[in-house]
């Protein structure tokens, strides 16, 4: 099984772009374990997502 470190590189990486086959079975074997790297795609969901909002706000304030 891949390590804490090598699985939340592969979370940061997909992402930006999609993952092969077998990165996204060793991301998600592993998160069936894992907590803390659950806790970490989590926040990394999150953070996309008022990313992608703050965008959209920031669009819309210069129109």
């Amino acid at each position: 099984m891949k390590k804490c470190k090598q699985i939340t590189e592969l979370v940061s990486l997909g992402n930006e772009q999609q993952l092969a086959f077998n990165q996204r079975c060793a991301v998600n074997i592993h998160l069936l374990f894992c907590p803390y790297c659950r806790a970490f795609k989590k926040n990394t969901q999150q953070m996309r997502q008022l990313m992608q909002q703050f965008k959209v706000w920031k669009d819309d304030d210069h129109k």
